[in-house]
């Protein structure tokens, strides 16, 4: 949470985890089978949680995710460590190429940082007419799919 006033709040992995703690007290659900997913600040919560709790999440789906706590432009000093517990899970990622608010740059990056720590589960789609605006993909029942696919 921030600081000082007029600070920008980001996801914090740590919060993040004492909410999944109260889910799995108080509802019940199959904890082999959860999945995460978010756009643009929430892609980026996506990657933050999972690279921080991986235990929890049989896939991820980011989309249109920064890969810093300050900003778009940022990108987390944290990363090599991010990717080495990210290697083992599924991730789909998903950006527009033409996003000139969180650049295609981030996703590609992570792509390969993945596949250059072996992981096997790992593909990104790039929408090459679409920009920042790629949240409509959450209606696409091929992602639901490739999640279902996927259990711990």
């Amino acid at each position: 949470m921030p600081k000082k006033t007029g600070e920008k709040a980001t996801w914090e992995p740590e919060d993040l985890e004492l909410l999944f703690t109260e889910l799995e007290k108080t509802v019940p659900f199959d904890k082999s089978r959860v999945y995460l997913i978010g756009y643009s600040m929430g892609g980026y919560g996506t990657w933050a949680w999972a690279a921080a709790f991986p235990q929890h999440f049989a896939a991820i789906a980011p989309h249109a995710g920064g890969l810093g706590r300050g900003g778009p432009m940022d990108v987390t000093h944290e990363l090599d460590a991010w990717v080495k517990r990210l290697a083992p899970l599924p991730v789909w990622i998903f950006h527009g190429a033409k996003d000139a608010v969180v650049p295609p740059e981030r996703s590609e990056r992570m792509l390969k940082a993945l596949k250059s720590k072996g992981a096997s589960q790992v593909e990104l789609t790039l929408f090459a007419e679409k920009g920042h605006g790629i949240g409509s993909n959450f209606r696409n029942p091929d992602l639901y799919s490739w999640l279902l696919q996927h259990s711990r």
